[in-house]
């Protein structure tokens, strides 16, 4: 399978910025990649994002920082709201996060009270460490 489309929007009141790695099907699953620890890093993932499209599924990659006094916690909430907002089926999203966003991604999926009681279909964590498990959201 091919990637149709490579896209770049933004996605919050201040200008954060995601990239959508459409796959071929538009009724494809999805994939929330969140990147590690370092603002705007979403570029690092964009390999991965690409070849995860090319293989079938939809990719969207945000920018968020976790380096902000808030531990970009708004941006990861925001990036949830804009997958759920913009896919044919938010039941078929998997949140995968690398390092830190492994991390903050597998909080989110294991929270007793998710955001608005969504749960992603699965979650996987990259290289991440899971010695505290805070809810990120």
């Amino acid at each position: 399978m091919s990637t149709a489309v490579i896209d770049t929007v933004r996605y919050t009141d201040d200008g954060q910025l995601l990239d959508i790695h459409r796959a071929a099907a538009p009724d494809a699953p999805t994939v929330l990649l969140w990147h590690g620890r370092g603002p705007a890093e979403r570029d690092v993932l964009g390999a991965l994002a690409a070849t995860v499209a090319r293989l079938g599924a939809t990719v969207i990659v945000p920018d968020w920082h976790p380096d902000a006094p808030d531990g970009g916690r708004p941006q990861l909430a925001a990036s949830l709201r804009f997958t759920w907002d913009h896919v044919p089926d938010p039941s078929r999203v998997v949140l995968v996060g690398w390092s830190l966003g492994g991390r903050a991604a597998m909080a989110t999926a294991l929270q007793p009270h998710p955001p608005e009681g969504w749960r992603p279909a699965a979650v996987v964590g990259i290289a991440a460490r899971y010695n505290q498990p805070e809810p990120l959201l």
